[in-house]
């Protein structure tokens, strides 16, 4: 019975959604291939769920790091509450090669009833294998261990070292100790960030909302936290993937001559056999609007800082593609976000950028459901974030990387012209104060 009560009361806190930095602890683990898996995930509200996980293979210590979202009742698992997982990567490995992959984990309550907040029991199971009632039976079977609180985790005698550095800025968000090292107080200067997806999109719709959902928490948390400007964040998706809704959303930011504006559009595109420009037209629901003519719109307000990318096709109309790749490329870089780097591209940042993923005549790819400029564009904007990346913290920088990334992610794919692959480009001019 008392353990009966204790699965209960974890669940109902779960289930609460929390609109303050309140966190709750849940350890949790299992044994699989051999190897034993420790997680400690710290719970803020359904859609902030950071989870660590501490293992060894090889005789090699390794942490991994990622982000999850609560799914109530999702369609993969209709009687289940599951904690998804995305955007995994290892953050520390004893032998200092953390480039290692690392699969994010569905941590999913098997048979959760909505009425009495009770489930069955809990498992662990790879993303690939959620569709599958076959596997998701034999999937490995947890133990776990819910804290309220920090202080009844400390009293547990959990030690917070075996999954965080004292120097990692997550770790002194938890336990409280964070400094303007870590949340820098906030100046007058604003970042409005503009998220524009096609996820009703038969083929595509999935995996732009899951780039949509990771774009907001890199703008959201990862750099609202380090940046001393307030992050907004704003997504248009849906129904509300239109030119309208674009333009009345940039009417009401509220623009200051001290603000960074930045657009990040993901859908379908195309461009005209008159080619009046070089950048692509977005396919919206309502009519379609050339990215050019947004960026001129943006700029029309006098940011300090404009960045507009797109994510679509630059040819002449054709459906865009999702084509299914054998050979995912992987990135893994340390957890530890340098504030400096987060101000130089937002507060210290001045001009403007537009960047397409494709130059003229040229197809947009979906590699497995995810774009291929889009992908790559946030791994290597977050990275450059990092204090000891190797990707210039520079807008050109990063989107110099992620273009060749792309091109090279893309060069057997053939366009309409017979060229083959995507070769992204900008134009525009940045100054760093």
């Amino acid at each position: 019975m008392m353990t009966k009560k204790i699965l209960s009361t974890f669940v109902l806190l779960l289930m609460t959604i929390v609109t303050s930095f309140a966190q709750s602890f849940t350890h949790y683990s299992w044994q699989e291939a051999g190897i034993n898996y420790n997680a400690l995930m710290v719970y803020r509200n359904a859609d902030d769920i950071l989870v660590r996980v501490n293992y060894t293979q090889s005789g090699v210590l390794k942490l991994a790091e990622y982000k999850a979202v609560m799914l109530k009742n999702p369609s993969f698992a209709p009687n289940d509450l599951v904690y998804k997982g995305g955007n995994a990567k290892v953050v520390y490995s004893k032998d200092n090669n953390v480039n290692t992959l690392y699969i994010a984990d569905y941590l999913y309550l098997k048979d959760y009833n909505a009425q009495t907040n009770k489930g069955s029991s809990y498992y662990v199971i790879a993303p690939s294998k959620i569709g599958d009632q076959k596997a998701r039976n034999s999937a490995p079977q947890v133990k776990l261990t819910r804290y309220k609180d920090l202080s009844e985790l400390q009293a547990s005698g959990f030690k917070l070292t075996n999954y965080f550095l004292s120097s990692d800025p997550e770790y002194k968000r938890i336990a409280g100790t964070s400094s303007n090292a870590v949340v820098p107080s906030k100046g007058k200067s604003k970042v409005h960030v503009i998220l524009v997806g096609d996820t009703n999109d038969e083929k595509l719709g999935k995996g732009i909302n899951n780039e949509i959902g990771y774009l907001t928490t890199l703008f959201g948390t990862t750099i609202g936290k380090n940046s001393n400007a307030t992050v907004s964040v704003t997504a248009l998706t849906g129904q509300n993937c239109t030119r309208s809704a674009i333009i009345s959303t940039i009417n009401q930011l509220n623009i200051g001559s001290e603000d960074a504006v930045f657009f990040h559009y993901n859908g379908h595109g195309s461009n005209t056999t008159a080619r009046e420009s070089e950048f692509p037209r977005m396919a919206l629901k309502d009519q379609r609007y050339g990215l050019e003519d947004l960026y001129t719109f943006i700029r029309s307000f006098n940011p300090r800082l404009a960045i507009v990318t797109g994510d679509l096709c630059n040819s002449v109309p054709r459906a865009r593609q999702n084509v299914d790749s054998n050979n995912p490329v992987t990135r893994a870089v340390p957890s530890q976000i340098d504030p400096k780097k987060v101000n130089l591209l937002f507060t210290q940042a001045r001009g403007g950028l537009i960047s397409t993923s494709s130059s003229y005549g040229e197809f947009s790819w979906a590699l497995n459901g995810q774009g291929a400029f889009t992908g790559s564009f946030r791994q290597n904007l977050e990275g450059a974030l990092y204090d000891n990346s190797n990707i210039p913290a520079s807008w050109t920088g990063i989107l110099e990387k992620t273009y060749k990334e792309a091109f090279e992610n893309t060069k057997n794919l053939e366009n309409r012209t017979g060229t083959k692959g995507q070769r992204g480009f900008y134009k525009g001019t940045v100054t760093y104060i």
